[in-house]
Formats: structure tokens, sequence, C-alpha cells
């Protein structure tokens, strides 16, 4: 299960910008208020607004928000997605402990040791991502607070306004000191939401893509090249393809479900693939994936993930390729005759040729390697491969240093 948290102030858009999340990530589990979880007291109105400002202690008050964190995190580990999204995480959380004692004049390395207590009775973790809209400006939050309000006063109205700044003062010491993405709020709705489902594609991954012709040998090539490349990971991408079209709940064949997606949705779908890819792996720095067959998918992934992607096509002869299919096939005890060999692969070639397999190889950023020769000559070759990803990192590295 991976976890992203969406972060925000009263005021910066965050419930208009989850429920955009909701309607993207279909393939995604949103989790529940922990309100929902009854782990506050039964109250309403001003009697609930006097027991989470003035009436509860920091004791309850912390047991009761991480007990709520944890029933969250233990119902949307048993919905068995892939991916969780959180309406405020535990940085939240934090800060609302924080800003709200801090106002009542509680000392702040008292709450501070409350929040850590609680935490650990709770086994409380941060998020795998955790993304936060910032408006800059406290007045720019206060302005839209009073937007959508219905103009209705009471008397706890300059006391929630001095809790508000006391939060916003918080939150914005607590960014400098926390691993969190944030989202420039003071934009159009629209491109809020760009900005969010650009932040979710993990930046510090690299992808490598293996593509070729039928029986050239790339699933040996994926897992060779995860053997020899640091923190990395093999998946197949039928496996993530799977998986995106299992929850679509479409009715279709999964061949016409992708290729109506690729031309309805062609951006959108290879951004949620990738999204998918990285949660496979993660933890893992390079994901190694087989096999890519179109020309289309190629594009589009790397016009979303820029140098971040490589593309591998192994390449060999036909008569190679049927000697050493026929080889294996009796090697596994399985009957076949050679003809029947060259007759499946010819097959092969002709369906993934549809895609614009052959294309792939004209591509600018494509290494071609070929796969006529010895096991020991195609493994120097992915060596080399392998030698040019981690040179290239290794450079990226030192540019950032500098």
């Amino acid at each position: 299960m991976y976890q992203i948290s969406l972060n925000g102030l009263d005021g910066s858009g965050k419930t208009t910008q989850y429920n955009l999340l909701k309607k993207h990530f279909y393939y995604a589990y949103f989790s529940k208020d922990i309100g929902l979880y009854n782990v506050f007291p039964n109250l309403k109105g001003d009697d609930f607004f006097r027991w989470w400002f003035f009436e509860s202690t920091l004791d309850e008050f912390c047991d009761s928000i991480y007990k709520g964190i944890k029933l969250r995190n233990d119902d949307s580990f048993y919905q068995n997605k892939k991916i969780v999204f959180n309406d405020k995480g535990t940085f939240t959380f934090d800060c609302r402990i924080l800003a709200n004692f801090l106002t009542r004049g509680y000392a702040y390395d008292d709450v501070m040791e409350h929040i850590i207590k609680y935490k650990n009775k709770y086994d409380i973790v941060e998020e795998d991502l955790s993304l936060f809209l910032e408006l800059f400006d406290n007045s720019a939050l206060g302005f839209r607070r009073k937007d959508r309000s219905t103009g209705i006063q009471n008397s706890y109205d300059d006391y929630y306004q001095k809790y508000q700044a006391k939060l916003f003062e918080i939150t914005s010491e607590m960014l400098h000191h926390n691993e969190i993405k944030t989202v420039n709020a003071n934009n159009t709705i629209d491109n809020v939401f760009a900005d969010l489902l650009s932040s979710i594609i993990d930046n510090n991954k690299y992808f490598i893509l293996v593509s070729g012709v039928s029986e050239s040998g790339k699933s040996t090539a994926a897992r060779y090249l995860n053997s020899k490349l640091p923190n990395s990971i093999h998946i197949k991408m039928k496996d993530v393809s799977n998986e995106l079209f299992k929850n679509s709940n479409s009715r279709q064949e999964k061949y016409m479900w992708m290729r109506e997606q690729e031309q309805n949705n062609l951006y959108s779908f290879w951004f949620d693939f990738l999204v998918l890819s990285s949660v496979y792996g993660k933890g893992n720095r390079f994901i190694i994936m087989d096999t890519l067959h179109g020309v289309v998918a190629a594009k589009e992934m790397k016009k979303i993930l820029g140098e971040r992607l490589s593309l591998l096509y192994i390449d060999a002869s036909y008569r190679n390729r049927v000697s050493r299919e026929y080889s294996k096939l009796q090697a596994e005890g399985l009957k076949c005759t050679i003809d029947e060999v060259m007759e499946r692969t010819q097959k092969k070639d002709k369906a993934k040729e549809k895609f614009g397999l052959s294309l792939l190889k004209q591509l600018p950023y494509t290494y071609v390697l070929n796969n006529d020769n010895s096991v020991f000559d195609f493994e120097k070759s992915l060596d080399d491969f392998s030698d040019l990803i981690l040179d290239v990192e290794e450079k990226k590295k030192c540019l950032i240093k500098k």
C-alpha cells in the first residue's frame, strides 16, 4: 500500500482538489475522515467547538486524533488497493494539535512530547508522499474562508481567527522541517490540479523500458539488468496494465480497452501507468520494465519522464530467435517442430508490428543492442548499457551538489 496525503490550511482549496483526485485516480482508494470512526465525543455545534478548543485535555485530544489515523490506516489496508489517498495527512493533524494547544498557552515542547507519545502508541508513520497546497499570504487564506462562509457570526469567531493565525505560523515553520512537496495553490483550479498530478510522479525513479522482437532475450536482459543495477526492481508491464484494467470495471476485452484509452486519454493513461509502476517499485531507484511494444506509449512516457527514461531495444536475427526458442522448448520437454516455432514467431512479430515495434529502433533515445552472438557477448553489452545509465546518474548527482 502506497499512501498519499493531501494537506493544506482552511481555504487553500484542499477539498476541491481532493474531489478532482477522486475522479482521476479510479484505481485508488480514498480514505474516510477520521471523525467517522467515532474517536471524538458525541457533541454538536458549540458544544463540540468548546471541547475541541477549550475543554479537551492534551492527552485525550492527541489520543483521539492518532487513534482515528490508526483506524483509518487499518481500514485502508484491508481495501487491497495499491494506492490510498488521505484527505488531511499526519502533517496536517500535527500542525493542528500544535496550533490548538499553543493558542491555549501550552509550552511547545510539552505539546510535541505528547504528539510523539501518541504517534508511538498507535504506530503512526508519515505517508509515503505528502502534498501541501500552499498559499503564501495568510490574508489570502482569510479572504477565501470569508468568501465561502455563510456570514453568520458567533462568540467564538475572534478566538477562531487567533487560532488560524497560529496555525498559519506553525504550518509555515513545520514545512521547513518535514519532507513534504508543496504546490502553489494561488492559481486556477485546473492549474493547481495539474501541478498536483506532476508532483505525484516520483522524481527519484529512473525507468528502463525493454523492447525488441520476439524471442530476442528481452526478459533475460531485464533480469540481468536487475542484478547489475543497485536498488532496482524488474516489473512486467502487463502486471501494471492488468491492475489498471481490473480497476476500470470495463466490460471490454483488455486489448480494446487499452486501445480506447490511448485514443481518448493518451497522456492520462500513461501517466497513471507510471504512477502505479512507481508504487510497484516502492523503495527502488531503478524500475526495469518489459515488454514495451508500442511507439506511441514510448513517446508519451518520454514526454512525462524526460531524462528519467531509457529505452533498450533487443535485436536478433530471425534465424537465431527461432533456433533459441526451439532449443528452449525442447529442454523444457515440450513437443513441437521447428516449423511450428517459426510460424509462432512470425505471428508474434506481426502482432507487435501493429503497435509500431520497428519504429522504436528509430527513436533518438533508444539504445539498440544486438543479441546474435554468445551469452557472454550479450551480458557484456548489457554491462556497457548499465554502466552508461549509472554514469549519467552520477553526473546528475554531481551537478546537483554543485
